[in-house]
């Protein structure tokens, strides 16, 4: 399908065809109509939580000490910090803060999260948060315990972090941990979300499970995004403000409620919850039923006063025809809040108007997007616009900066967007049902949209945007061989059957700057010019400086990282490396990198044309491995079951084509994968049957 897009060239408007996704999900038709599509489900049902955990098993993949899988090699080159098990409800998550930079004391944290998962042999559920640290950006790392719960799981950790008596050491930093809580006396359904402080090196959980002020319905802490702020011994502190959970089916899903806590520590006094008066679902349109809402998601951060600022883009009671971004301030560490302060519809139009177009309108909302505050009364929120034509077609969508400045309201371009990634989960019950002989998954649009996430620098100075997106220079990765995949509808949310899924969208991480002095954007900067499907990834709120940005993402298991006396683990190890990397609810290495914004990045080699052919398979003394596509040389290995290494062969640099003839009789009988590394990163896999 092709559609019109925008492109820029000093600020102006040009069109071209191009095809993607946004063109299904954003249908081509009067401005009205798309705005009826704006509020219609595809757009605007809740974003989906995870009510009970997944009954896959956290055991199809191997301990990382035992992996023989190496850093994947890109423009940017990661470490690998920890393996996470239950990857969907702990780090592929939208508008979540898993990492944090404390700038007086230029500590890096990280929230680490383990699996305590002993359902296999009978027992319980839990989970174990930890801090990790770093003091020197990421070379070198510590970890303290925060909770450890043998039949509780946290999932979504975050972590924000508080310096207000400028202390040195790191275990002495005041922190705020939360976590979703699953326990196993609800029978692993979420209740609320476990809130973890420390103060004076000791570590304690906030026992209480929802606002304390105005909740006659007993409304639950939610979904939101956790803040740490520093603004002097008695206006410091941490913000949990965003939608809660809902007690039963019949309270109304979408009411915002807020949590502040104030970092001196001192006892209850310092903790203020409550659904705030202006914030009443009574302010906002309504919803067509109980179990969904219009309300956007919220993110709240604090000026160097201590003044919070919650930000939505929502659809108000009183005008139900406009979506638009508004603030509500508190100025008491969050005891009282005003009523929101919308951004006039003009400014909207106006936005159009400036980019040649006839109408604009926010994008698809409840995917990630984010704010930062850059001062007293100013903040920006980085969100995406679709743009409309003469002929009110949609005509393309930007990545924009709207920011607010004492009472006036500014949209900037940032860059445009080409298209939203598409992601996979795995469906084990359609898996099992083929005796897992073939993967299934079902087909999705990210929830976290084109993981947009902003930062300012610690001098205070810059902002930097961090966000993903398709490159169609850079072709399609063919997936061979093609994979199934469930796919549904975008308005119903049911299935509409089975596509084979043979070539994918390459998509990178990309980030741009401005100065606060400026009001010009820089040109948007390619982090990672490869063909590997970065996701799940993370920045700061917080940065050292443009040149280091500390930089977090899920790294894809290889095939020998699977564990292979798991039907799972087979499953995914015989499946081809680009496919798995989009699958984002199974286990990932979460892996770091420190990032310039500044620095050029040199392309990495394109690799994802490789193809590896192995015959004969059934084998009973020799197999051919012929290697297509190959710019450069590599590695071919042979595993067994356990994901070890029983044969390893050097693959020299020889053109296009290599063919090598492996010995393999005196192999026992059995399931082996054959597997091609170039640089480190695996790019390609096959089956190996030995017979006797």
């Amino acid at each position: 399908m092709q559609f019109l897009i925008c492109s820029t060239t000093n600020g102006t408007f040009s069109m071209k065809m191009v095809s993607g996704l946004i063109a299904t999900l954003c249908l081509a038709g009067a401005y009205a109509q798309q705005r009826a599509l704006e509020r219609a489900p595809s757009e605007h049902r809740p974003v989906q939580m995870v009510q009970r955990i997944p009954s896959l098993q956290s055991d199809i993949a191997l301990p990382m000490k035992n992996s023989a899988s190496e850093p994947v090699v890109q423009a940017v080159n990661f470490s690998r910090l920890f393996r996470s098990s239950f990857t969907n409800i702990t780090y592929f998550f939208p508008s979540t803060s898993p990492m944090v930079y404390e700038p007086s004391i230029g500590i890096l944290g990280v929230v680490e999260h383990v699996a305590l998962d002993n359902r296999a042999t009978g027992g319980d559920l839990g989970s174990q948060l930890y801090f990790r640290y770093s003091s020197n950006r990421g070379n070198s790392w510590l970890r303290q315990l925060i909770a450890n719960n043998s039949s509780t799981f946290y999932g979504v950790p975050q972590l924000a972090v508080a310096n207000p008596s400028g202390v040195t050491a790191p275990l002495d930093v005041k922190m705020c941990v939360t976590g979703y809580q699953y326990p196993k006396a609800t029978n692993y359904f979420r209740r609320g979300t476990a809130i973890f402080v420390r103060t004076e090196g000791q570590v304690f959980e906030y026992n209480e499970i929802g606002p304390i002020e105005n909740n006659p319905e007993g409304y639950y802490f939610g979904s939101a995004k956790l803040v740490g702020f520093t603004a002097g011994e008695e206006r410091s502190g941490f913000a949990y403000c965003g939608i809660l959970q809902v007690p039963n089916n019949q309270v109304q899903y979408g009411q915002y409620g807020s949590l502040v806590i104030n970092a001196r520590l001192g006892g209850t006094e310092d903790f203020l919850s409550s659904i705030p008066s202006p914030w009443s679902s009574s302010v906002f349109r309504p919803a067509p039923s109980v179990t969904s809402t219009y309300n956007s998601p919220m993110y709240v951060d604090a000026d160097p006063s201590g003044n919070l600022y919650a930000v939505i883009n929502g659809i108000f009671a009183d005008d139900q025809n406009n979506r638009v971004v508004a603030v509500s301030k508190s100025t008491d560490m969050g005891g009282s809040w005003l009523e929101f302060e919308r951004m006039p519809i003009t400014v909207l139009q106006a936005y159009a108007n400036n980019r040649g177009a006839s109408g604009a309108v926010p994008f698809r909302v409840y995917d990630q997007h984010d704010m930062v505050v850059t001062g007293v009364n100013r903040f920006s929120y980085i969100q995406r616009i679709a743009l409309f034509d003469a002929q009110q077609n949609l005509a393309g969508v930007d990545l924009v900066e709207t920011e607010y400045n004492a009472g006036n309201w500014t949209i900037r371009l940032i860059a445009p967007i080409n298209d939203i990634p598409v992601v996979y989960g795995y469906n084990d019950s359609a898996s099992q049902a083929r005796n897992f002989q073939q993967l299934i998954c079902d087909e999705v649009l990210s929830p976290l949209g084109n993981e947009i996430e902003v930062a300012r620098t610690a001098d205070g100075g810059a902002l930097v945007v961090k966000w993903i997106d398709a490159v169609p220079s850079k072709g399609s990765i063919t997936i061979n061989p093609p994979q199934t995949a469930i796919r549904y509808d975008q308005q119903t949310g049911q299935p509409i059957g089975e596509v084979q899924v043979d070539s994918l969208p390459v998509f990178n991480i990309f980030v741009a700057t401005r100065s606060l002095s400026s009001s010009q954007w820089s040109e948007a900067k390619n982090l990672t010019e490869d063909r590997y499907f970065n996701k799940g990834t993370h920045i700061p709120r917080i940065v050292p400086s443009l040149n280091q940005i500390p930089l977090l993402t899920l790294r894809s298991l290889s095939a020998s990282d699977w564990n292979q006396q798991s039907p799972v683990g087979q499953l995914l190890a015989r499946s081809p490396q680009d496919f798995v990397n989009r699958i984002y609810d199974i286990p990932h290495d979460v892996s770091y990198a420190l990032v310039s914004a500044l620095l050029s990045v040199e392309p990495t080699t394109s690799e994802s044309n490789i193809k590896l052919v192995v015959s004969p398979t059934p084998a009973s003394d020799q197999v051919e491995a012929l290697c297509t596509g190959m710019i450069e040389g590599g590695q071919l290995s042979i595993l067994n079951t356990l994901g070890q290494v029983v044969l390893s062969h050097t693959i020299p640099p020889a053109g296009d084509v290599n063919s090598m003839v492996l010995d393999v009789h005196k192999f026992p009988a059995g399931s082996y994968i054959i597997q091609l590394s170039v640089r480190g990163s695996v790019r390609a896999t096959a089956p190996l049957l030995i017979v006797r």
